[in-house]
């Protein structure tokens, strides 16, 4: 995890990027944590997220040239832990391709302008732990770049397509 320059406290409040490299992809993804000071999760909720994920999308198009098959991805999340030690619960995942935001004929992701309002509307009622991730995924099945000595610049490029989103987190 790498965190904003200016981020006060920990991980968990303060949004951060996140590489994470599993067995089945490689994830590049911006976090904001349930946590985050600022006043985030309130503006968040009055944001209009299809237009805030529009600009994300636009930027991260380059990326998706250059690596077929990454999939540039909204990831909302709520987990919670029976103790502080102890093993975490995920409750819910809701995992959408940004680009039903628009949809994009050349992918064959429809157009479902229903998957940000789902988000944006369980955003508006937030009552439980949630975590937020804009990014990208890279599955080693789909995405033959991310296997290559410079798969690292692909992950660098996904998140400066995440920078309109970065600068709206930065500017509260």
């Amino acid at each position: 995890m790498f965190g904003f320059r200016g981020s006060v406290g920990g991980f968990n409040e303060s949004p951060h990027l996140l590489l994470h490299v599993a067995d089945n992809a490689v994830c590049a993804r911006v976090i904001l944590p349930n946590k985050a000071r600022g006043g985030l999760w309130t503006r968040l909720r009055s944001a209009r997220l299809a237009h805030l994920m529009s600009p994300v999308l636009r930027d991260m198009a380059p990326a998706m040239a250059k690596c077929p098959g990454m999939e540039p991805r909204l990831i909302l999340k709520q987990r919670h832990w029976r103790t502080r030690n102890g093993p975490r619960f995920r409750d819910a995942y809701l995992d959408i391709d940004l680009r039903t935001v628009r949809g994009h004929p050349e992918s064959g992701v429809k157009r479902q302008p229903e998957w940000m309002e789902a988000v944006q509307h369980v955003i508006a009622n937030k009552a439980s732990n949630l975590e937020l991730q804009v990014g990208a995924t890279f599955p080693y099945s789909r995405c033959p770049p991310i296997r290559m000595p410079n798969a690292l610049d692909h992950v660098a490029a996904a998140w400066i397509g995440c920078r309109p989103f970065i600068r709206w987190l930065l500017a509260a």
